[in-house]
C-alpha cells in the first residue's frame, strides 16, 4: 500500500492502455463540466410560434454530421390554445444536416405562425415556410394566411413524422473554437478534481522523507488524473473532432443562389431577411 503511487514504466503503460480502451467506449451524453462564460453571438437558436387544438408533446429531432441521436431531441408539451406561444431552443455547436418533427397524434392540429433559425443577437439566419415541411402518410401540411401553416394528423395517426428541409448543413460560425474551449475547460476542471482526490489518497498512504520521490509520485498522480479525465470527456472530445472534420467535402452541391450570413457557414438559398 505504501508503494501504491510509485511511478514505473509498467504502471504508466497499463494506465495508458486502460484509458485508450475506455476512450473508445460509447458515451451517449458527453460531460460538460465547465460552461463557457462568454460564448459570443454566433450560437444558433431555433425560434418558433405555434398553437394547438389538442394536448400532447411535440418533438423536433436534428441530425448532427448526418446522424440522428436520442440526445439531439427538442421536446415541449403543448395544450389547446388560440393564442400563439413563442418557444426558443438553443442548438448545438455542430453541423446540423437534417431536421424532423413528430407532431400530435389522433387528429391533432399544430399551427405555426413562425419558425426560424436566429443567432444569439436575434438576427435571422433562415426562415422556414410550409414548403419546407414534408409530411408522411399520417398527416398533411396545409398552408395558411400570412405565411402560416398547419400540420393536421389523421384520426388514426400515431406520432406522424414530418421532415423539415434545410438548404444546406447548418454550421454555426466559430463552433470549432467554442468546442475546443469546452474540451479544454472540461478536461482541465475534471483533471483538477481527480488530482485532489488522488493526492488525498497519496498523502494518506505515503510517507517519504525525500522530496524528489514525493514530487515524482505527485507527477504520476497528475498523469493518471489527466488520462481518466480524457476518458470521462471522451464523448465531448470525439464529437468535437468529428464536427471539426465536417468540411466542404461533406456539403451538398452549391445551389444557383447563395449568400452568407453571420452565424451560418453553410450554403443559404434565400436572400437576407429581416428579424421578426
Amino acid at each position: 500500500m505504501q508503494d501504491l503511487f510509485r511511478p514505473t514504466l509498467c504502471r504508466l503503460l497499463i494506465a495508458i492502455a486502460v484509458s485508450c480502451i475506455g476512450f473508445w467506449l460509447p458515451q451517449e451524453i458527453p460531460l460538460e463540466w465547465y460552461p463557457l462564460n462568454n460564448p459570443g453571438d454566433d450560437i444558433l437558436y431555433l425560434k418558433l410560434k405555434c398553437t394547438s387544438n389538442a394536448l400532447g408533446e411535440v418533438r423536433i429531432s436534428y441530425a448532427t454530421a448526418g446522424e440522428f441521436s436520442p440526445v439531439n431531441v427538442i421536446r415541449w408539451p403543448i395544450a389547446p390554445t388560440k393564442r400563439s406561444y413563442t418557444y426558443v431552443f438553443p442548438l448545438r455547436d455542430a453541423p446540423i444536416t437534417a431536421l424532423q418533427l413528430e407532431s400530435l397524434s389522433h387528429g391533432g392540429v399544430i399551427s405555426f405562425d413562425l419558425m426560424r433559425i436566429c443567432n444569439r443577437g436575434d438576427r435571422e439566419i433562415h426562415r422556414f415556410s410550409a414548403a419546407d415541411f414534408t409530411a408522411d402518410q399520417q398527416a398533411a401540411v396545409i398552408p395558411g394566411p400570412d405565411g402560416s401553416w398547419s400540420i393536421v394528423a389523421k384520426p388514426e395517426a400515431q406520432n406522424p413524422v414530418i421532415r423539415i428541409a434545410l438548404p444546406a448543413p447548418l454550421i454555426p460560425r466559430d463552433a470549432n473554437r467554442r468546442n475546443f474551449s469546452r474540451c479544454l475547460l472540461s478536461t482541465g476542471y475534471l483533471t483538477l478534481m481527480l488530482t485532489v482526490v488522488l493526492l488525498a489518497a497519496l498523502f494518506a498512504t505515503y510517507q517519504a522523507p525525500r522530496r524528489v520521490e514525493l514530487f515524482r509520485r505527485i507527477g504520476f498522480v497528475v498523469i493518471l488524473a489527466f488520462l481518466f479525465a480524457l476518458v470521462a470527456n471522451r464523448g465531448l472530445i470525439r464529437n468535437s473532432c468529428r464536427y471539426a472534420t465536417f468540411g466542404l467535402a461533406d456539403l451538398p452541391s452549391p445551389p444557383s443562389r447563395s449568400s452568407s450570413h453571420p452565424g451560418w457557414e453553410g450554403i443559404h438559398l434565400a436572400e437576407p431577411s429581416r428579424s421578426a
